[in-house]
């Protein structure tokens, strides 16, 4: 889920636990359904919406970040072209996963003076990016390796940001083909409708309330870019 904070969320069947690296599970247990003890394992970008909305709002002085939005799919090829080393570390309010060090502050690096808002607003996304990939790394470790991202709610209404993503981590990134609909409304009248027996089981809700997601794959040029940016970002 990708609003003022990123939740990254993946179910288990099994408890991961790990003092070090701080994994927040949460157990699930629906009887007779496809949740029954189950596990989800839960990591957290805090400030993530939350920088786009601080540039937006304590810098360029906008009303809201939505205003932003509209600038950068206003200038959507310029943005696709912008290749450079300003790195973004988005620790505005402290390093959470997989860093979880509250006295990191954010940051940016490599700022010339030939940069303008669209390389800041750019760089902000790929810091975030590649905060995530950090927790990827950390997943991997453990066995953990998806093959794609589900990615919902404000970040994938984006038109540049779910490709930024993808090429990132070199996953699909899944957004839903609907960028208005409500995924935790949604899932509160599945649980909801089960608990009151209109649907006879999770798994038939689901079906009847399907979601429909469009794939948005990686640029593998953009990939080998991206590869190289993030050891930047790691040296500091």
């Amino acid at each position: 889920a990708t609003g003022t904070a990123w939740v990254i969320f993946k179910m288990l069947n099994k408890p991961l636990l790990d003092s070090k690296r701080f994994f927040a599970i949460e157990r699930f247990s629906i009887k007779d359904s496809d949740m029954e003890d189950k596990f989800g394992l839960i990591y957290s970008i805090q400030a993530a919406g939350a920088s786009l909305r601080w540039f937006a709002t304590m810098v360029m002085n906008l009303e809201n970040e939505k205003k932003l939005f509209k600038l950068l799919d206003d200038n959507i090829r310029k943005i696709k072209g912008i290749k450079n080393n300003i790195v973004f570390y988005p620790y505005l309010t402290g390093a959470y996963g997989p860093d979880f060090d509250s006295s990191r502050k954010a940051s940016f690096l490599n700022v010339e003076i030939g940069h303008n808002y669209l390389d800041l607003v750019k760089a902000i996304m790929e810091g975030i990016g590649f905060q995530l990939k950090k927790i990827l790394a950390v997943l991997a470790e453990k066995g953990i390796r998806p093959k794609s991202i589900k990615m919902t709610g404000g970040g994938a209404k984006s038109k540049i940001w779910p490709k930024i993503i993808a090429d990132i981590t070199n996953l699909d990134i899944l957004v839903p083909e609907n960028k208005d609909e409500d995924f935790a409304t949604k899932g509160a009248v599945i649980l909801a409708s089960y608990g009151a027996k209109i649907f006879s089981s999770i798994e038939e809700g689901y079906g009847k309330l399907k979601s429909e997601f469009k794939a948005i794959r990686p640029n593998q040029e953009n990939v080998k870019f991206y590869e190289n940016k993030f050891k930047l970002f790691l040296k500091h």
